[in-house]
């Protein structure tokens, strides 16, 4: 298949480069070309050793200076003449390079570079390299241009993510620059020249200098025609966004950008889907004065309201609202402030920045042309900002009109938000008490001081008693409404959605895992206690929420005011159950034992209190109730032993009574409570646990015991003598064990990863661990691939002499951590090379291709691995964190193109790949498709050349069609290419493909891109309005039927099918041809 003359690459190469590429005269590389590529080749071994040396924390002065001194000497190489090394990484591409290294021949890098651009000639690329590596430097400059104008019309430049490179534009600009074309001829170029490759490139040249900052460059393109206002994409957010909201970003905030784009006709209030957040709202909250002010003169509005919202009680935003929730405010960098401001005390100083901007705000909407809805505005930022810790904020805002004791819409008050402060800060409520903002709120509101308690700050707590504040009234609280000034230890056990309380309830409330946050740590009595002292009264449950804090003077106190010692809370736990669960949990080493008082004042012990006290190494009463009451037996195989219990109480002398008490049997889960003590060396312990499984009966869970083995030979790996003895005593304990990770997707990609030493390193020392329900089930060989050990193959071989077998998830992490060799060990000890783990995960073979294992491919196909084995399905499209999931479920050889890795095509396609095999509905894509998306023109050409279907339909969620994608991604030429190619455009499936390929195109910013597929084909007024439709760019999109068009965009009948020929269209100008769809059409 020869190439379409119609290729926007082919006919700029026409019109510009007439002539081809000096031919050298051999293949290989001349010594003059090895030395430039040693000095590249240097050069990305010392970015990989200077990114492990950012890595570590403790790098020393010394360190750092020797590395600038190797990067100004890098530097000085560089201007001797030709191009930089960093400027031939870029044009070349990072494996191109390597290849190239590893012969010094360009056959293979050639062909890597022909998988994205189009030869205008055999052997072109070849050409190319060969002027690049060894020709002067005007012949170096111009094959370089030419690969940059090709990758960056087709936005294909991308991260080098193996020299911790994180900034494509930089990279970009940079070559750009390097190549050293004088200004005067890019501003004649960019004006005069109309191709689509030059206005490609200069579209995503403006985007790389945008997001690199470049003003002369930035200008340059602006004056020959770039548009100001065309979305593109942001390094910073990873979204796509119109240039001066990036400027406008708090990571960037550069001023003579936003003024540069705006003298240029930037539209500051515009915004895009990505991203609706305008500028004005981004600078208002954590920019400059300079920049609010900037934006507000060039027509941004203070009206315009963001649905972005921080706080449960709001709705909306608008710039005063972010401006009042500064909350960078008192870090603010690059401080530009010249005014002066008098503080409390009558001193003066600088103002800030934010106080600044919120003033400018401000005046605005005291001279604004909606009165009403202005001191609505005012007094919804006084609120915000009584959530700072600043009272100047408060101060502008109060002065400017805002009242101190109205509550907003949703019974509000800036009193509340202030003594909710996170840490404490009483400068606004003291404020805010000092004009006369009211202390109690008439019932059902809760008062300041509810919120105050809540968060359990003393000094809060007893300036509002000090001034008023009723200690004994009850409020509704709705946690829904208030859960922002309640903070994060307010709990019920109840789970109750409303409910009412005290102030002293709220300051009892405490998360009973003190390990959740750090932030849970920090409460303590002392904002009880202050209550107490106040004269609070008790309404009942104080006692069981207190015990809590195992505060004896806490405890003492409740019980002095009449407090029940056997009170149980909503779940019927008691306070001497929760008292002693408390201590277990924060393992004696914070808090006092407070169940001898609790007992002294009569509190009652169930028969589940004896385990508590087991586990909170409380050996008295462990032992007197163990010999008083009724007991028979263990808790029960679901639950914690007594023996367990005693093991993970870490108190030695409970142990050791545990231990030598033969009326407490063994249990398997005390075996991993004995390994955490063999880990603390305490071997003595580990011992006797043996000798009481030998003697005594009790119960033995297999599962439990490899378990235990786990953990020891994860521990162990490198140190084997216990390993040997336990694994002697145990024999084979079947050939599952909990791995402590939920059950989940997220925890087996992790593993899979080998991402896990570290948290399981952590995850092995908490006692108790293997009791807690949906654990990741697998062979006990997972925890030992997963160690960092370095003899930890040695261990694998151990248990596997031993009986114990791998499973799928022991091969997917051997391919992604261990050698070709380990991996075909497992292969040779029976795990099954064609069964995935799970329906959301890869096979093997895709998980090896994934890792672009070459060699472990081939041998999984070797070992009868299905070259065509279904991808995975109902895989999470996104992560917890909201950030797209990067493992989207691929077949073999899908996977292989979106990698662009030539081998392994070659190969799965020398086995029988399926050029079309099937995609999975979720996220899926066939191989044409990936290769579309990823803008590999030579795959793809290659793959229509075996069959491939260049219709195929998109997956059902988060699917596109191979036009589609193309369009999406701004792959100029391959747009072309599939269309010339048979992407159809006409049937009705077609034409909604045209449709949304052409809306991805607009949406992200490619105008070019959009611009070629208007010129493809013409559309009558009723197509034209069907790219109206808003569910146009879903992503579960279904054509929709005549109904719902009707619906949404009136009835065919409405439109003739020849009205593209009326007094409409005929109105188009010369920016645009009759059947064009503007930009703000939808």
């Amino acid at each position: 298949m020869t190439w379409p003359s119609t290729l926007p690459w082919l006919q700029f190469q026409n019109l510009y480069f007439q002539k081809a590429m000096p031919r050298p005269s051999s293949q290989n590389l001349g010594q003059d070309g090895i030395t430039k590529l040693r000095k590249i080749w240097s050069y990305r071994e010392q970015m990989l050793r200077i990114r492990d040396e950012e890595s570590e924390e403790d790098e020393s002065a010394e360190d750092a200076s020797d590395r600038e001194s190797e990067d100004d000497e890098e530097s000085e190489e560089d201007e001797e003449g030709g191009l930089s090394t960093s400027a031939l990484v870029t044009a070349m591409g990072a494996r191109a390079v390597d290849m190239v290294s590893q012969d010094a021949r360009f056959d293979r890098a050639a062909a890597e570079i022909s998988k994205s651009v189009p030869e205008a000639y055999e052997g072109e690329h070849a050409d190319t390299l060969q002027a690049m590596l060894s020709g002067n430097t005007e012949e170096a400059k111009l094959a370089a241009f030419r690969l940059l104008v090709y990758q960056v019309s087709n936005n294909l430049i991308d991260y080098d993510d193996e020299v911790g490179d994180d900034n494509k534009y930089v990279r970009i600009v940079d070559l750009f620059r390097d190549i050293g074309l004088p200004r005067n001829s890019w501003e004649e170029h960019f004006t005069k020249k109309q191709d689509r490759s030059s206005k490609a490139f200069a579209e995503k040249l403006f985007e790389a200098a945008v997001n690199a900052e470049d003003l002369e460059v930035a200008e340059a393109l602006l004056k020959s025609g770039a548009d100001a206002n065309q979305p593109i994409m942001s390094f910073m957010s990873c979204s796509f966004e119109r240039p001066i909201q990036i400027a406008a970003d708090n990571r960037v905030r550069n001023v003579e950008l936003a003024r540069l784009l705006v003298n240029h006709g930037a539209d500051v209030d515009l915004a895009t889907q990505d991203n609706p957040k305008p500028a004005i709202h981004k600078a208002a909250q954590r920019d400059s004065f300079e920049m609010v002010q900037l934006l507000i003169e060039s027509g941004a509005s203070i009206y315009r309201s963001q649905l972005e919202t921080a706080y449960s009680w709001e709705t909306s935003r608008t710039p005063l609202i972010f401006a009042a929730d500064r909350w960078l405010f008192s870090f603010e960098r690059r401080p530009r402030s010249t005014s002066h401001v008098e503080d409390e005390n009558g001193n003066t100083g600088p103002e800030k920045e934010g106080v600044k901007i919120l003033r400018y705000l401000v005046s605005l909407h005291q001279k604004g042309t909606f009165p009403e809805r202005d001191k609505l505005l005012i007094q919804s930022a006084l609120v915000i900002a009584a959530a700072q810790s600043d009272p100047c904020l408060v101060r502008v805002l109060h002065e400017a009109g805002g009242d101190v004791a109205e509550p907003n819409s949703h019974g509000i008050t800036p009193l509340m938000v202030a003594a909710s402060h996170y840490n404490g800060d009483t400068r606004v409520v003291s404020y805010l008490l000092d004009h006369d903002a009211p202390i109690n709120e008439p019932p059902p509101r809760p008062s300041a001081l509810h919120f105050a308690a809540a968060r359990g700050h003393r000094k809060m707590v007893a300036l509002l008693i000090d001034r008023g504040a009723d200690v004994h009234i009850s409020a509704e609280i709705s946690k829904p409404l208030h859960k922002c000034l309640l903070g994060e230890n307010f709990n019920p056990s109840d789970r109750r959605v409303k409910g009412w309380y005290t102030p002293l309830q709220l300051a009892l409330h405490r998360v009973e895992e003190s390990h959740i946050s750090v932030v849970n740590n920090t409460k303590t009595d002392e904002a009880a206690i202050t209550l107490l002292e106040a004269g609070a009264q008790l309404v009942g449950g104080e006692l069981v929420l207190a015990v809590r804090f195992l505060s004896r003077r806490l405890v003492g106190a409740l019980l002095e005011r009449g407090a029940s010692p056997n009170e149980r809370d909503a779940t019927g736990c008691s306070a001497l159950q929760m008292a002693l669960r408390t201590y277990q949990l924060r393992g004696g080493l914070e808090g006092e034992t407070v169940s001898d008082i609790l007992l002294a004042a009569g509190a009652a012990v169930g028969k589940a209190g004896i385990r508590f006290a087991f586990a909170a190494g409380n050996v008295e009463l462990a032992r007197f109730l163990f010999d008083t009451t009724d007991y028979r037996g263990d808790p029960g195989s679901g639950g914690q032993s007594l023996l367990e219990a005693a093991l993970c109480s870490r108190s030695p002398p409970m142990i050791d009574w545990a231990l030598s008490n033969p009326r407490i049997p063994y249990h398997s889960g005390a075996l991993c409570a004995a390994v955490l003590s063999h880990a603390r060396g305490d071997d003595d312990i580990f011992d006797r646990l043996l000798e009481k499984r030998r003697t005594s009966g009790g119960l033995r869970h297999p599962i439990l015991e490899a378990t235990a083995l786990g953990m020891l030979a994860f521990g162990k790996a490198g140190n084997v003598s216990q390993l040997r003895r336990l694994l002697k005593e145990l024999g084979l304990q079947g050939n599952t064990c909990l791995l402590p990770f939920s059950d989940e997707y997220i925890s087996y990609i992790n593993v899979m990863r080998g991402f896990v030493a570290h948290p399981l390193k952590q995850k092995y020392k908490e006692s108790g661990w293997w009791r807690k329900p949906d654990f990741m089930r697998c062979s006990p060989l997972v925890s030992v691939i997963s160690s960092e050990s370095p003899e930890r193959w040695s261990v694998v071989r151990m248990l596997l002499r031993a009986g114990y077998r791998p499973d799928g998830l022991c091969l997917l992490m051997a391919i992604s951590r261990c050698t070709e060799s380990q991996v075909e060990e497992l292969i040779r000890h029976g795990v099954a090379v064609n069964r995935a783990v799970r329906y959301d995960l890869d096979t093997p073979l895709q998980w090896a291709v994934r890792h672009g294992k070459g060699s472990v491919v081939r041998l999984l196909l070797h070992h009868g691995a299905d070259v065509n084995g279904l991808p995975a399905v109902l895989v999470p499209m996104f992560r917890s964190g909201g950030d797209p999931n990067e493992f989207k479920p691929r077949s073999a050889l899908q996977m292989a193109v979106e990698r662009g890795d030539l081998e392994i095509i070659d190969m799965l396609l020398a086995e029988g790949a399926d050029v079309n095999g099937p995609m999975s509905m979720d996220g899926g894509a066939t191989a044409l498709q990936c290769a579309a998306a990823k803008g590999f023109i030579g795959i793809a050409r290659m793959l229509i050349e075996k069959g491939a279907d260049v219709n195929a339909s998109r997956a059902e969620r988060y699917g596109r069609t191979a036009l589609e994608a193309a369009a999406e991604w701004g792959r100029l030429d391959m747009v072309q290419f599939l269309l010339e190619n048979g992407a159809d455009t006409d049937s009705e499936e077609g034409l909604w493909q045209y449709f949304r390929a052409l809306g991805f195109a607009k949406q992200n910013g490619h105008v070019v891109v959009a611009g070629l597929l208007q010129d493809w084909t013409v559309l009558d007024r009723w197509e034209r309005r069907c790219f109206l439709y808003h569910g146009l760019l879903d992503e579960m999109f279904v054509i929709p039927d005549d109904d719902v068009l009707d619906e949404c965009l009136g009835g065919y009948g409405d439109y003739s099918s020849d009205d593209h020929d009326d007094d409409d269209d005929d109105e188009s100008d010369e920016e645009g041809t009759e059947h064009d769809i503007d930009d703000d059409d939808r």
